[in-house]
């Protein structure tokens, strides 16, 4: 898809008929390669062939309607953006929310926006409620600072009592390219990746950003025992239940975020900063002569 750019390629056809069963975040990555080529002219007349069941997941985390609008009508996708919202019911959903240029990033918007709605579905876990809302600040963080062309980026998040899942796709500025401005010396496509989960490595250097949003989500990954995958520019970063491994993908434009964590023992940034204090401290070697 990202090869046909402009090209009008007539007849095309998306077959998801074979597909048994789907999750949040293929949900999420179907849309957003619809939503790629009704933006930039890849094909024209697309045809979306799919089961009950695949409908019913789109339809699930509140994407069927942006879909159809992409596929038939690209001037109804605008409209549909409105209707995007916060549903708690039985479980709890962040419908796709489009990260548009006109809602700058300030924790204002994450607090009226998504906190009374976390707050009122995990108030039996306010620890974990905490962790979800900081997991989905640091990753809003992170696509609004690099999706810059990308202005039609969605996050969604699905959660129960007991877990909860949040997605992030762009076809914006991924990984490799952004630090790779920052730092040129470094040639290994693996090496710049996966230094993208360190502490202090950012791609805004000489500013306020600390390079701590893609560290901090996987040092809660680490500590809860969850998942989190990265996919960026043919790099895949992945910690299943604190095991960090890298792998080379398929070429995704832009990056992917998953993350599945548990509720169970939540974790916050005053515990995570807490134990690396306790950590130095037992490190210090102190000769009181």
């Amino acid at each position: 898809m990202f090869t046909i750019v402009g090209k009008y390629i007539p007849g095309g056809v998306i077959q998801l008929g074979y597909i048994e069963n789907i999750n949040l975040v293929n949900v999420l990555i179907l849309y957003k390669l619809m939503s790629f080529c009704g933006e930039n002219r890849c094909i024209l007349n697309t045809e979306i062939i799919a089961d009950d069941p695949i409908i019913i997941q789109f339809r699930k985390y509140g994407l069927y309607p942006l879909l159809l609008s992409y596929v038939g009508n690209v001037s109804q996708v605008e409209r549909e953006y409105k209707h995007l919202g916060v549903i708690s019911d039985e479980n709890f959903l962040i419908a796709p929310q489009a990260l548009l240029r006109k809602d700058m990033y300030s924790h204002e918007t994450i607090r009226t926006k998504y906190l009374p709605a976390i707050e009122d579905y995990y108030q039996h876990n306010k620890k974990g409620g905490l962790m979800i809302l900081t997991c989905l600040s640091e990753i809003l963080l992170n696509f609004w600072e690099h999706a810059v062309e990308d202005d039609r980026t969605v996050i969604v998040a699905y959660g129960t009592k007991d877990r909860i899942e949040i997605a992030c796709a762009d076809n914006g500025d991924g990984i490799l390219t952004t630090l790779s401005r920052t730092y040129p010396n470094v040639k290994s496509k693996k090496d710049l990746i996966m230094s993208s989960i360190k502490k202090g490595v950012t791609s805004k250097k000489l500013t306020n950003h600390m390079g701590y949003g893609l560290w901090l989500i996987n040092e809660i990954t680490t500590r809860v025992g969850g998942r989190l995958h990265i996919f960026s520019e043919g790099g895949h970063i992945q910690n299943e239940y604190g095991k960090i491994k890298y792998f080379d993908s398929g070429n995704w434009s832009g990056t992917i975020i998953y993350l599945d964590l548990p509720l169970k023992s939540p974790v916050t940034i005053s515990d995570i900063e807490g134990s690396i204090i306790k950590n130095s401290s037992q490190q210090l070697q102190i000769n009181w002569v």
